[in-house]
């Protein structure tokens, strides 16, 4: 397919997002490391601006603190390799994987009456009942097939907002990667570049495969951490 088509498609898919969609005409890798490599330039762009007009030093970023305290091989391995692979897994994964989604809304559901717990505002019954009725929820549209093509259903019906969900999400999490916020209405600002990434992450997992969003997103982390490589110690 040419580069062209390649990107009239992710455009089109931003417009409405499908589920599946066209699955079975995977894109190339080598149109995919293209396209990225062009968000890439545009999310430097946004990134610089944004960064520019909110007036934040480099100080700000939490990177700056894992240089100062693990070695640049370690965050080599945390950056390029465990962070693509999990965060590819809980934010894109169920994309294509519906029960995967529903086991991620009981699961933080579990997690949210654990904590409520645990800060004294859900006795050890409530909470263990909350969790108990996850668990038989989750087991009922697993092993009853009717109940599963209604999950199936659901999602195809509203993948556009959870699509857009999940970009939202990826993007907003980020904001922890600096150390501080003075203004909060900054926010949006501040995670643009991970909402850009983001949307392209999605698209890639929807049209190929989770290993395929996993390889953007460990190009995307492993061009900044070239970068540091190069610098010579001390100058960071």
């Amino acid at each position: 397919m040419r580069l062209e088509d390649s990107i009239k498609d992710f455009y089109r898919f931003l417009c409405d997002p499908i589920f599946n969609y066209k699955s079975d005409q995977p894109e190339s890798y080598r149109n995919i490391t293209i396209m990225f490599l062009l968000l890439f330039v545009f999310e430097m762009v946004v990134a610089s601006v944004a960064f520019s007009f909110m007036e934040i030093d480099d100080g700000a970023h939490k990177m700056t603190e894992m240089l100062d305290q693990f070695a640049m091989w370690q965050i080599f391995i945390l950056a390029v390799i465990i962070a693509p692979l999990f965060e590819e897994i809980f934010f894109r994964g169920y994309l294509r994987w519906p029960a995967l989604f529903l086991g991620l809304v009981i699961g933080c559901l579990s997690a949210l009456s654990i904590y409520y717990h645990v800060e004294g505002r859900l006795s050890v019954i409530s909470s263990g009942i909350l969790i108990l009725f996850n668990i038989i929820a989750f087991a009922y549209f697993i092993s009853s097939e009717q109940a599963f093509q209604k999950l199936v259903k659901f999602f195809k019906q509203y993948f556009g907002i959870i699509f857009y969900g999940s970009v939202v999400i990826f993007a907003f999490i980020h904001i922890f990667n600096f150390n501080e916020i003075q203004a909060w209405y900054l926010v949006p600002l501040m995670v643009l570049p991970q909402f850009i990434l983001a949307l392209f992450l999605g698209y890639v997992r929807v049209r190929n495969d989770l290993w395929a969003s996993i390889y953007v997103h460990a190009f995307n982390n492993m061009i900044p951490m070239a970068l540091l490589f190069l610098v010579p110690e001390g100058a960071i």
